[in-house]
């Protein structure tokens, strides 16, 4: 009977200690009783980041491993933001591997089927030795791999992940990987207004807005006054500043709603004015705004 399984390859800026003499790591079975097993293959420090692989089999259907391969991929999302690793988890886009007629030439010489470097998801069908191109096995890591099996375990089919949630978790993860405080700072925000649901104003004031645009439509023509109308009838929900203070109250209370909100100012000088206040402290803005964001999801998601 034909089988499948899944390789997901992850990047994490933390790096994770293997026990000494041990090349994989145990994080459980999949719901056939299979091993899922961790293999650290390339951590170099220079670049910032460690090459991981996740592997499981013996799925019985293609669709299994898919939707295994996405419980992994949000428990790494999960578990990043849980320690603070700043995992990537990739697009499931191929990054590396060999031509056509070098695949074909190996697998005729020595029935080995090299199939691509995926960074993300990919699955495939269990056919004989399969091995995958574009992938060094170094191994100089440093992170307790108990802290990680006890954050992925606890993460795996603890919850599905909402397109927002997994955005912003994306955003969160993907932060650890920009190199300036002030650019961390912008990604790091970004996942807050991801979350964040702008309410509707009151009836009066969506009242008088629906008056002001038709005084609009009254008042001029053409391109100018379908812009001005679709701003007024924008107001009909509150800024997205406002949606994500409230988004913070609700799960923080008001003294940290007040704080991003101040955060937030900060990040409209940045955007908006391309710096901040000359006598802003980045490294200590960036340290204020991660801080706050990873206690907000903590608080939503874990």
């Amino acid at each position: 009977m034909t089988t499948y399984g899944l390789r997901y390859r992850f990047h994490s800026a933390e790096h994770i200690q293997l026990p000494a003499g041990q090349d994989d790591l145990d994080l459980g079975r999949t719901p056939f009783n299979q091993p899922i097993r961790l293999t650290v293959r390339d951590c170099k420090r220079p670049r910032g980041f460690c090459v991981m692989v996740i592997r499981a089999g013996g799925f019985p259907t293609s669709e299994n491993a898919w939707a295994m391969g996405q419980d992994i991929r949000d428990a790494l999302l999960l578990t990043g933001l849980e320690l603070r690793a700043g995992i990537d988890v990739g697009n499931d886009r191929v990054s590396g591997g060999l031509s056509r007629y070098a695949k074909d030439k190996i697998k005729s010489e020595t029935g080995v089927q090299v199939l691509d470097d995926v960074h993300g998801l990919q699955v495939y069908e269990e056919t004989g030795d399969v091995k995958f191109a574009g992938v060094s096995t170094t191994v100089t890591v440093s992170m307790r791999t108990d802290r990680f099996t006890q954050a992925f375990s606890g993460s795996l089919g603890r919850r599905q992940l909402s397109p927002k949630q997994s955005l912003a978790l994306e955003l969160v993860n993907l932060a650890h990987y920009e190199s300036t405080p002030r650019s961390r700072a912008l990604v790091l925000i970004s996942a807050v207004e991801v979350l964040a649901v702008p309410q509707e104003r009151s009836r009066e004031a969506r009242s008088f807005l629906n008056s002001l645009a038709a005084q609009v439509r009254q008042s001029l023509s053409g391109a100018e006054a379908q812009q001005l109308k679709n701003a007024i009838l924008a107001l009909k929900r509150e800024g997205i500043r406002s949606a994500c203070k409230h988004l913070v109250c609700k799960h923080l209370g008001e003294k940290e709603a007040k704080l991003f909100g101040k955060l937030y100012g900060v990040r409209c000088e940045i955007i908006h004015g391309g710096k901040p206040n000359e006598s802003l402290d980045l490294r200590r803005y960036a340290s204020e705004v991660e801080d706050l964001v990873q206690e907000l999801l903590t608080s939503m998601l874990l």
